[in-house]
């Protein structure tokens, strides 16, 4: 393994000799105090919670590096501070393997030997354990460590009062003020890894490597192993403080052009640019809820819906916190607390009133966004688990398990099918579009513009002056932005080709008849009659080039019957 040099007395120790240098990736805290048997090192805990679906620890002692490997001495004190406030919900944990409990494992317990170890530590509850720590006053009665509380077997090291806690809400839990976990791992034969973990959230887990005096691991090998890989967002959700939507910039064919209207693309406005990141979110959210319902599991299916939805929840207030919104200029949003009321005068009280009332909904959205991100994404992993538990025990529709139905992604056999029913839909509204446009457009004195992605069109209509005068009715427009004076009517296009047809029709009948039977029977009234009987043909002609079929049952155009027409006027 490479080596570094690292803090100043493992530095000077380093000039004569590599080989004396700590190995390189694993964090050592310089954060210590005292020596020998009473020497204790703090590592001060965060959660970065834009590094991935979940989040990750980081440390203040190692960086900015997502689960960073720590380096622990034996018979040294560590203490895992707790104290940001990003720590809630996440209460910390150390294990013999990966995720604890979680992964149903064991953990570092006064009753659990360390595995492979010859101590007979389990026998007395005396075996390494961590130490929870509230305000300064330790929790449990267990200790193997003077420096904490006096030596003492029993199997209470404090978790059942440390934990929950961590579910309070996030202005009661940082009341607390502090929160710490202590460890003195004292069992010389065993040099395997252990690990730190939250309680509430699986797959956060990071590595403990045991270290000689001079930071030089015990153990090279990376045992026991971590079976899955940290997330790596994308370089769209870096930017968003976001997790899983780098695959959803709009424009995407599973999606509508936009979810946020009015906002500009390249703008460097912090709403602009928060507005980019909800699009693509709500993308995410669309497409993980077009789902396929081929267990035929009811349960299968809300859970498959209601993840999507949770993720989306989560997102947003990630992005918010990421955004800097929550934080301003006048008494700043710091752990929860909300706005200091005591002013010095009248004058101070009503030139602040403003920004007190902003920093306090900010200070409450900061809250609210804390209890959404991390509870919101504990239900997830719940929800994952019942499909998992579906699985096994249902069996589903012809051996469709409750868990395979999925989110509908290219490559799958649902996402074909889906594809192909979204292509058929359109287009039939493209076939009913070309019926009602191209045959309005052989109405003398009708105009109607190409359909453009709308199910409606709207005809401009010309008639006669005394055609109106007949009309038994005038309706006013519906909003549509009519000019004031002009005639016209809205039309939509989703019923069947076959009806449409017919629409057409009898608007073509009822359009001839209105605007020419003020006419007489003068050539220019034949002419038109002639033009518009020419014109349908013409219609049909070019729908069955586009293999469109009208029903035999229209017929030209008569002009002996009486009318009645109702305008839609603006």
């Amino acid at each position: 393994m490479e080596r570094y040099c690292s803090t100043p007395d493992i530095l000077a120790a380093c000039s004569a000799a590599c080989d004396k240098c700590p190995t390189k990736g694993i964090c050592l805290s310089d954060n210590c105090v005292g020596t020998g048997s009473d020497k204790t090192c703090t590592f001060n805990m965060k959660i970065d919670l834009h590094a991935g679906e979940l989040g990750y620890y980081t440390v203040d002692e190692c960086g900015d590096e997502p689960n960073p490997t720590l380096g622990v001495v034996k018979g040294t004190t560590y203490i895992f501070k707790q104290q940001d406030e990003s720590n809630y919900y996440h209460p910390l944990g150390l294990a013999y393997y990966p995720d604890g409990a979680h992964a149903n494992v064991d953990e570092l317990e006064p009753g659990i030997a360390p595995p492979g170890s010859n101590s007979s530590c389990a026998d007395n509850n005396s075996c390494p354990a961590p130490m929870y720590i509230k305000n300064g006053n330790y929790l449990g009665e267990y200790s193997n460590n003077e420096l904490i509380a006096p030596i003492a077997d029993s199997d209470n090291f404090g978790l059942d009062i440390y934990e929950p806690e961590f579910f309070f809400d996030p202005v009661t839990w940082r009341s607390e003020v502090e929160y710490k976990v202590a460890l003195k791992f004292d069992i010389n034969d065993f040099e395997d890894d252990i690990f730190y973990f939250c309680h509430i959230h699986q797959y956060m887990t990071g590595r403990i490597k045991f270290v000689d005096d001079l930071g030089q691991v015990l153990t090279k090998a990376n045992l026991p192993t971590i079976d899955y890989e940290y997330d790596e967002p994308s370089d769209h959700d870096v930017g968003c403080g976001t997790f899983g939507t780098g695959d959803f910039i709009l424009p995407n064919t599973q999606c509508p052009e936009k979810f946020v209207c009015g906002a500009y693309e390249d703008s460097y406005h912090t709403a602009d640019k928060f507005a980019q990141c909800i699009n693509s979110m709500n993308c995410a959210m669309t497409a993980g809820m077009t789902t396929g319902l081929t267990s035929g599991s009811v349960l299968a299916l809300f859970n498959h819906q209601m993840i999507p939805h949770h993720q989306n929840a989560v997102n947003m207030c990630k992005a918010l916190l990421f955004s800097g919104e929550l934080f301003s200029g006048y008494g700043e949003c710091e752990d929860f607390d909300l706005p200091d009321d005591d002013y010095d005068d009248d004058y101070t009280i009503f030139s602040y009133s403003y920004y007190r009332i902003i920093d306090d909904v900010k200070c409450r959205m900061k809250a609210l966004c804390y209890e959404i991100i991390n509870k919101q994404n504990s239900q997830i992993q719940a929800m994952r688990g019942f499909l998992e538990t579906l699985a096994e025990e249902d069996s589903g529709v012809n051996g469709v398990k409750a868990k395979d139905d999925c989110v509908v992604t290219k490559g799958d056999v649902s996402y074909e099918k889906h594809e192909e029913e979204k292509k058929n839909i359109y287009d039939g509204l493209r076939k009913r579009a070309r019926i009602v446009g191209d045959g309005f457009n052989t109405i003398p004195g009708i105009l109607c513009e190409p359909v453009q992605g709308s199910m409606y069109c709207f005809p401009k209509v010309d008639i006669p002056a005394g055609a109106i005068a007949a009309a038994e009715a005038q309706v006013p427009a519906s909003g549509f932005g009519q000019e004031e004076g002009r005639c016209g009517f809205r039309t939509t296009f989703l019923p069947s080709e076959e009806v449409m047809f017919l629409v057409v029709d009898k608007v073509r009948k009822h359009h001839v008849v209105l605007a020419y039977s003020t006419l007489d029977n003068s050539m220019d009234a034949i002419s038109s009659r002639v033009c518009e009987y020419m014109n349908m043909q013409m219609w049909r002609a070019s729908l069955k080039f586009y293999r469109v079929e009208p029903p035999t049952t229209i017929t030209a155009s008569r002009f002996n019957t009486k009318f009645a027409i109702v305008l839609d006027m603006n």
